[in-house]
């Protein structure tokens, strides 16, 4: 089994969330059927609450009996390969030392898909080539690496390109390396003295854009005083919940003192809009976490450090789908919602916001039944309701 199959098992494992939502979309997958019995009810309360924060990917719900079976709307954010950063390194496989390892980065919102139909090549300079399969997905912000076999006359000191298949491009040994620098265009630096125990000061940070959407790139700057060599920085996008739904990691000292340092995270399109926090933590060479400290020298637990606020919004819809909605839900006993219709585009503070439902059953219901319907605001809370 790939390797990639085992992660992609443990993808689906937490959906829906930001990760597993985007992959299922870019895949092209068209039903995702949750069966209730297959969880505990715990799990399946909490699945049944996570859901509604993740209906832009749906365009249909129907219920059968108790398990939910979803059609999945195509992705907001096209998939692309201009940004794909590819890299090789030694590698060994099942004990050979001679293998090399392909890894694909991803810094785009949006999962890319390879073409693992097509096959891809290591060349060398002796005029051979090795054939290889590309990783299936890279999901946004994170890599994949296929480890690869080589002859005792393929050395990777004479790799002279990879031919990728998926990319449609040959990557020469001069750029496989390359790193793409990452710029705060205006930055509206924000002063900040966050000190960390043995370790450096967080003095400075500033978020672009100011009003980041999803299918786009949340980049963060930091600028610190102090730092370890081998010291590493991670930055976390976390959800309304605190749990990380993008990650990067670096190590801004490793080659001498570092005044400033640069982040970029993928917001895919299945991410909520919402309320998010950024956290910032330093991590030592032994992997621990340096606490924070007051101004006194006492340690301050990192729950009780405020993140550092982001609210992102939803892509932009094109008027036609804002007007009259595209999506169909599907209940027991029959029961469908056929369309929605928003009678204005914008409202202002004070205003009613009119909306019409349309509905239909395949029988007259036996027992009376009450609609909810919410409107959630770009902070992920319910603005407004009626029953």
């Amino acid at each position: 089994t790939p390797p990639i199959y085992k992660e992609m098992r443990q993808w689906f494992k937490s959906f829906p969330d930001p990760r597993s939502v985007d992959v299922i979309q870019q895949l092209g997958v068209d039903f995702v059927i949750l069966h209730s019995d297959a969880y505990s009810p715990d799990a399946w309360e909490k699945i049944l609450a996570e859901l509604p924060r993740y209906w832009p990917a749906v365009s249909q719900v129907h219920q059968v009996g108790s398990d939910v079976v979803l059609e999945i709307s195509p992705p907001v954010c096209p998939a692309g390969s201009e940004n794909i950063r590819v890299t090789v390194t030694p590698a060994e496989l099942d004990g050979l030392p001679n293998a090399a390892r392909v890894t694909y980065f991803n810094p785009s919102p949006a999962a890319f898909m390879a073409d693992v139909r097509r096959v891809s090549q290591l060349k060398f300079t002796n005029n051979t080539a090795k054939n290889f399969t590309e990783p299936l997905v890279t999901p946004a912000g994170e890599s994949q690496s296929a480890v690869v076999p080589l002859a005792e006359f393929q050395r990777l000191a004479n790799l002279s390109g990879i031919r990728s298949a998926s990319l449609g491009r040959t990557i020469l040994p001069s750029t496989l390396a390359a790193v793409q620098t990452d710029n705060l265009t205006g930055p509206n630096w924000q002063s900040l003295g966050l000190k960390f125990a043995n370790g450096p000061q967080l003095t400075a940070y500033a978020i672009t854009p100011e009003s980041p959407t999803v299918c786009s790139l949340l980049t963060v700057g930091l600028k610190w005083s102090g730092g370890l060599p081998n010291d590493s920085v991670v930055v976390q996008l976390l959800d309304p919940f605190g749990r990380p739904v993008a990650e990067q990691t670096s190590r801004p000292w490793a080659n001498g003192e570092t005044t400033a340092d640069i982040y970029s995270l993928p917001l895919p399109g299945s991410l909520p809009a919402g309320r998010y926090g950024i956290q910032v933590k330093v991590v030592d060479e032994n992997g621990q976490t340096r606490p924070f400290l007051t101004g006194q020298g006492v340690e301050i637990p990192g729950e009780q450090i405020p993140r550092l606020p982001v609210v992102i919004r939803p892509a932009t819809l094109p008027a036609s789908v804002r007007e009259k909605g595209e999506f169909v839900a599907v209940f027991k006993n029959g029961i469908r919602l056929r369309e929605a219709h928003l009678t204005q585009r914008q409202v202002a503070r004070g205003d009613w916001l009119r909306f019409s439902l349309t509905w239909t059953a395949e029988a007259e219901p036996d027992t009376d039944l009450t609609v909810f319907t919410q409107l959630i605001g770009p902070d992920g809370r319910v603005w407004g309701q009626h029953d």
